[in-house]
């Protein structure tokens, strides 16, 4: 394909990604979620010089720390640079996805499985692919797969070396996105290991592992290099494997993991998804078994990575037992692809394999996959943009409650406490979190909690005694309300109080006092200030 082919494509890319992220654009979504807002605040510690994990606690891997950082940087602290990081991660996985379909099955089959693709994104909840971890993994993980397809159909060993140490670049970028996104590198690694074990071509397989690993190592090096360089690396591996291995084994039944399972088989259906991916993952399975000389060897591989990784990117998912929508995004690239081969299989039969669509001329064929495109796309597209032009009629949407109290009750420079995990209110309203827990689970999560942790928290209350404490209980379950009545019966099956946090809820009932509530997310939220004869006392004794 000559380059301004290339450049063309790539151009349609952003503008499609654009297209279909401005929903959820800053101008249409002002108040990020809960995540979203952990990561922007992050960013800007990182930029402000502060180390993650050692300053500000967060148990997510550090990629996602520093692309928000970046998109920061980008939009001079606006979140405009970081949405458009977006668009250009979508681009990026629009054109990866277009390159590696068209290469398998074709320019017309690869429209299709990306116009599958971009309808399913369109139709996933808003506020679930708002910058969040696995939005980001989506070009990485569809460029993965290419360069495994690629470095098995090159006949040039160089070609073969570089993209396998790329492909184990974009492994770690993943394990260093969240390490539970690795499902297709764990699915290469399998497929590269049955195959020497079936061929016993195990000179070969050394060939491929060498460069694999040589990637994934050096990265991994350097990500750990630095926390140590820094002074880090203890809390690195405290919030984001210690803490992860809590999360994902606490209390979490197999009930639970079959819950989140069929959760994310439910969200795909609402996409159309599901039954595709299910009948391209057998179709793909009887093809590799019954008829592999109907396969080129790129696609091949290509389908049989989708058979192997669909379960272990399924597996992998569901380990924590959450049912978060966001999760099941790591599900996109190999869905598409298995449902994608469906349409190749019905549109493209070859001499092998006769159907009643072998006999449909190409111009009839053109006009049904013209009519499937805009049957997927139109319905998404034309709900979200009525959103939107119903968002830009309605003028009357007043700033968010909370923001503008923090404003008129505090100056630069003051610390604000938000009880729960609302970090996103510190980012927007540009107020410092008095603690490097700028949101507490930690110190309620059964299996990492500590007294040790509890006391640093208190300590930081005391020196730095934050002007405003606003008690997001009210609206999650997962944190003990600041009230001693309702918190007399909170219970959470994740979360506990250790008796250390005794002393922070005295420290708050004797320096502060509930002054009034202010408009949450969908409640009321209590908020407490500090005493005015103990506003000179700072830091307390």
């Amino acid at each position: 394909m000559p380059n301004y082919k290339h450049l063309i494509i790539l151009v349609l890319s952003f503008g499609l990604a654009v297209v279909v992220l401005v929903h959820i654009s800053p101008r249409f979504s002002p108040v990020p979620g809960r995540d979203s807002g952990v990561f922007l605040y992050m960013g800007s510690s990182i930029l402000d010089g502060q180390i993650p994990y050692r300053d500000v606690w967060d148990h997510k891997p550090p990629a996602i720390f520093y692309l928000n950082a970046l998109g920061l940087m980008i939009g001079n602290g606006s979140v405009w640079g970081v949405w458009f990081i977006q668009c250009l991660a979508l681009a990026a996985a629009i054109y990866t996805e277009f390159m590696l379909l068209r290469r398998a099955f074709g320019d017309s089959v690869a429209i299709l499985g990306v116009s599958l693709f971009v309808s399913s994104t369109l139709r996933w909840p808003a506020g679930d692919i708002t910058n969040i971890v696995e939005f980001y993994a989506l070009p990485i993980q569809f460029a993965v797969i290419f360069l495994f397809c690629y470095s098995e159909t090159t006949i040039y060993r160089w070609s073969r070396s570089v993209s396998l140490s790329a492909l184990g670049i974009g492994v770690a970028f993943l394990f260093f996105l969240r390490q539970n996104l690795v499902g297709i590198g764990v699915a290469i690694i399998l497929h590269q290991t049955l195959g020497a074990v079936l061929s016993r071509q195990w000179r070969d397989y050394v060939r491929k592992q060498v460069p694999f690993w040589g990637g994934f190592s050096t990265t991994t090096v350097i990500v750990f290099g630095y926390f140590y360089a820094v002074g880090a690396l203890d809390f690195f591996g405290d919030a984001a494997f210690r803490y992860n291995f809590s999360y994902s084994t606490v209390n979490v039944t197999l009930g639970m993991r079959l819950t989140s399972l069929f959760q994310g088989i439910s969200l795909l259906s609402t996409t159309g998804l599901t039954w595709l991916m299910i009948t391209g993952w057998c179709l793909a399975i009887f093809f590799l078994l019954k008829s592999q000389r109907q396969l080129t060897v790129f696609e091949g591989r290509l389908i049989s990575i989708g058979c192997l990784g669909l379960p272990i990117e399924v597996l992998l998912t569901s380990l924590s037992g959450r049912t978060y929508s966001h999760y099941f995004l790591a599900w996109l690239p190999i869905a598409s692809i298995m449902a994608t081969f469906v349409l190749r299989v019905l549109l493209s039969p070859n001499q092998d394999n006769k159907s009643s669509f072998s006999s449909v001329p190409k111009k009839v064929k053109k006009v049904l996959s013209a009519c499937l495109i805009i049957g997927m796309v139109t319905p998404p597209l034309a709900q979200r943009y009525f959103e939107v032009t119903r968002h830009i009629l309605d003028n009357s949407s007043p700033p968010s409650p909370v923001i503008s109290f923090i404003r008129n009750n505090t100056e630069e420079g003051d610390y604000v406490l938000m009880w729960g995990a609302e970090t996103v209110y510190n980012f927007l309203a540009e107020r410092q979190s008095p603690t490097r827990f700028v949101y507490q689970y930690p110190l309620y999560m059964k299996g990492y909690q500590s007294e040790e942790q509890i006391n640093e928290f208190f300590n930081d209350l005391i020196r730095n005694c934050p002007n405003l404490i606003i008690d997001s209980s009210p609206s999650n379950n997962s944190i003990p309300p600041l009230d001693p009545q309702a918190r007399a019966n909170w219970e959470s099956w994740a979360y506990q109080s250790l008796p250390g946090m005794e002393q922070v809820f005295q420290f708050i009932e004797t320096h502060y006092v509930l002054d009034e509530t202010v408009e949450g997310r969908d409640t009321e939220w209590p908020v407490y200030v500090l005493k005015e004869n103990e506003a000179n006392r700072c830091p307390m004794d």
